[in-house]
Order: structure tokens, then C-alpha cells, then sequence
């Protein structure tokens, strides 16, 4: 029976009581002419997010699979993914979706395995999303194209994580099973070191048809507390680009070097360094920042400046 399954779904989960229910309904729900599983991860959650998902597995034992910790890997530094739920797959392909974001198409699989079963050149194939705000409770969507396209490894590295949502990637297995070891360094951080590896693989394509929602400032999410980890995150970043511009012999050296100042611009920003983002080099990054942003900064920077020199004015 297992060899059947087509597509592996993987969802991570903690803390995610109040969303995890509408996020199990969108993997139960899809429609297929294939046979899929999902491994439901939940992180020794301090909620009822395990309570539900038990729950699921009684309901629907054929395709929730639940794994549910004791302790905290996350907080461990332990690619969860890749350790713990990989080696358990059988599917094909690989689906994603976190605990607090939900697929809102019941045909997604179906569309997305027809694209790549058809276009073998292609290693992965991502959809518009829907943003919900849950402070403002407004929803909007993602990118406002007008069609289909390509995302090649130019995009991947100027967008970052946000060249398309990872709850609308589905991509081969194969492409993850053989990656650089520095690829494993940067976990737990791990949307965005996933599409750099896959766009070095092959062809990622965009189909502009809206068929999941990403929840920002969600409890426990990271958009909810980036705050306390900017510096660390942008640290590991950086170096994870150096190890990627050696890998790939330097073919996209100005590009990955161009990324490499954006981080640097954010981390001396989140430690209050102003004086230093004066410099030369971040003259094009301060250009594009919308005017309110700079009014923000100018004013913060200004306080600064008056406690450096000890003035009150």
C-alpha cells in the first residue's frame, strides 16, 4: 500500500491550537486519483495542538500520520524535516504546509502533480496565496500577477523565502535527497535554503491560481517574533550564502553579494548601528526605503546621535 502513495505531506506544528484544525481540514479534503500521506510534526506543544491531531489520525488513520514530541526539537537545533520526517516518506513528491497556514483548494495536489507528472523538466511547482493578518483580521493576496511563469535561482535569491509561500510548493523528493552538508547548518531556518537548492536543481513553476492561506503574526510564528532573533537569523544567513556562492563556483557572485549587503543593512539596523549604515555601500538599499520608513529611522537615529554627544536637543 505505501508504494501507492504518490505524495508525501509534511506539516509542522506548535502551539497552534487555535489554527490546526483548519489546516488538517485542507489535507483530508483534497480530491486526488492518487493516494497521499501527511506527518503531522507537533514539537511538544504546551496547547492542545497534539489533542486535535490524535484526533485526526482516529478520523482519517489512512492519511494523517501523526509524530508527536516529548521534548522540543526546534529548540534543539534539529532539522526536523530531514531527520525525522523525511527517512519516514514514501510518496514522489513533497507537499508543505505549517500548522497555522491552510490549503483553501481541495483539488491542489491534483493540479500540481498533473504539472510535473507532464513537465519533467520542471523540479518543483508553487500557487498564489492569500496573506491573512491576524491582528487586523484582513486578507489580501500574495503576488498580483496575471499568469503563469518561471522562477529560476536569480528570483529565488532576491526574494529570498518570499519568491513564492511555502504553503504552495510541492517538489520532486529526488531534489532533496542529495544536497550539500552546509545546506543542513542553517537549520532551522529552512524555506529559504529549500528553494535555493531546488531552483540549482531545475525549473520552478508558478501557477497563478490561489490555493492556500499564510497566517502573518500568528502565535508562535516567526513573523510574530522576529524581534528577538534578527541578528542571529541574519548571521546565519550570510554565511549560508558564502557556502553557496563557493558551491556554485561563483557563477552568481554579484547577485549572492548584492544579498549578502541587504542582510548586512537589516543586522546593523536591528542593532541601532546608524552611523555605519551611512556608509557608501548601502546607499542604493536606503533609496528604495519608503519615505515614512526614513522619517522612522531619521528621527530614531537623531536620538541617537543626541545621546552619543550627550545633548538633550
Amino acid at each position: 500500500m505505501k508504494k501507492e502513495i504518490l505524495v508525501s505531506v509534511y506539516c509542522l506544528a506548535y502551539n497552534h491550537e487555535k489554527y490546526i484544525r483548519q489546516t488538517l481540514e485542507g489535507f483530508v479534503n483534497q480530491k486526488t486519483n492518487f493516494k497521499y500521506e501527511v506527518f503531522v510534526h507537533d514539537d511538544a506543544s504546551t496547547d492542545n495542538t497534539s489533542g486535535i491531531i490524535k484526533e485526526y489520525a482516529r478520523k482519517f488513520p489512512d492519511i494523517i500520520i501523526p509524530i508527536l514530541q516529548k521534548e522540543n526539537q526546534y529548540s534543539k537545533g534539529i532539522s526536523i524535516s530531514k531527520t525525522i520526517i523525511f527517512p519516514k516518506m514514501h510518496g514522489k513528491y513533497v507537499a508543505v504546509c505549517e500548522g497555522d497556514d491552510y490549503w483553501i483548494d481541495n483539488e491542489k495536489l491534483q493540479i500540481q502533480v498533473d504539472f510535473l507528472e507532464k513537465n519533467p523538466n520542471y523540479v518543483a511547482c508553487v500557487h498564489n496565496s492569500n496573506i491573512y493578518n491576524c491582528i487586523t483580521n484582513k486578507t489580501k493576496k500574495m503576488y498580483k500577477v496575471k499568469q503563469d511563469y518561471d522562477i529560476d535561482f536569480y528570483d529565488v535569491i532576491e526574494e529570498g523565502s518570499g519568491s513564492y509561500q511555502t504553503s504552495s510548493l510541492l517538489y520532486r523528493k529526488e531534489a532533496m535527497e542529495k544536497r550539500p552538508t552546509f545546506f543542513e547548518d542553517i537549520a532551522p531556518i529552512g524555506d529559504w535554503p529549500t528553494a535555493i537548492n531546488l531552483s540549482l536543481k531545475g525549473k520552478i513553476r508558478f501557477i497563478n491560481k490561489t490555493m492556500s492561506v499564510y497566517r502573518i503574526f500568528s502565535t508562535g510564528s516567526w513573523t510574530y517574533n522576529n524581534n528577538s532573533n534578527i541578528t542571529q537569523h541574519n548571521k546565519k544567513v550570510i554565511n549560508f550564502l558564502n557556502s553557496v556562492n563557493k558551491y556554485t563556483k561563483y557563477k552568481y557572485e554579484e547577485k549572492i553579494r548584492q544579498t549578502i549587503l541587504r542582510h548586512n543593512y537589516v543586522m546593523n539596523e536591528a542593532l541601532g548601528n546608524y552611523i555605519e549604515l551611512q556608509n557608501e555601500k548601502y546607499k542604493h538599499i536606503w533609496a528604495d526605503k519608503p519615505l515614512l520608513f526614513k522619517i522612522k529611522r531619521y528621527i530614531k537615529r537623531q536620538k541617537i546621535y543626541c545621546l552619543i554627544n550627550n545633548r538633550k536637543d
